[in-house]
């Protein structure tokens, strides 16, 4: 049950979010163990940031720039 009420809230919240923003675009949206004990408005929030940040980093790529990210060691046998 508490799986479900997660599922309708990012659902309802998603439709929100999709509303606003441009079409063309596909959201998924994984739900961490957390967000069962998250009220309302925590869930609100922190899908609202992250939607934003995704755009950010969409529209940063189609304008060809580079979006600074988390450095990551190379992978061995990757050149660097």
């Amino acid at each position: 049950m508490t799986r479900n009420l997660v599922k309708r809230r990012l659902r309802e919240i998603g439709a929100r979010l999709l509303t606003d923003h441009p079409t063309g675009v596909d959201v998924v949206v994984r739900a961490l163990p957390a967000a069962a004990q998250s009220e309302w408005e925590e869930l609100v929030t922190e899908t609202e940031q992250a939607f934003a940040q995704a755009l950010r980093r969409l529209a940063a790529r189609a304008a060809g720039k580079q979006q600074p990210g988390p450095e990551r060691p190379a992978a061995s046998g990757e050149r660097t």
